[in-house]
């Protein structure tokens, strides 16, 4: 059998075009950590419309009435590369991120108040699905700090 040397030239110049087609990025995931200060106020102001999602699971889990957003960050997910998470003026959360399984991750997570290592863990963390971890007391209430990916 013979092969035209024009039509198999061809045939790799086409497939060398195809391989180097760009290929479009996939949407990077991110972790999103929030921490609020949850009291119970006899009047309480509206929850803030980041925490709404929430606010009857955290009301039923901790038993406040209020909830304050400290701060809030996110971080792409690169994983094996420290990252960090503002939480407002005071908290900053150092993290490590090792993905598990397909939108599941393991989180290292280390807690600073005022440059001060106050906790340090590690945490599974699905996307979609938020993970509250109560903190300490914290003036008039207590600490609850979020975990999600988006």
């Amino acid at each position: 059998m013979r092969i035209n040397r024009g039509i198999l030239a061809g045939l790799f110049v086409l497939a060398g075009a195809i391989i180097c087609l760009p290929v479009p990025a996939l949407a990077s995931e991110k972790i999103w950590g929030a921490l609020i200060v949850a009291t119970n106020e006899e009047t309480p102001t509206p929850i803030p419309a980041r925490l709404d999602p929430f606010s009857q699971r955290l009301s039923s889990v901790f038993g406040y009435s209020h909830f304050r957003l400290l701060g809030e960050s996110t971080r792409e997910v690169d994983s094996d590369v420290e990252g960090w998470l503002i939480l407002g003026d005071d908290f900053l959360a150092r993290s490590i991120v090792v993905p598990t399984e397909k939108g599941a991750y393991q989180l290292g997570l280390e807690i600073y108040f005022h440059k001060k290592k106050i906790a340090d863990t590690v945490v599974k963390l699905g996307k979609g699905s938020p993970l509250f971890v109560r903190g300490p007391l914290y003036g008039r209430g207590q600490l609850i700090l979020v975990l999600m990916v988006l």
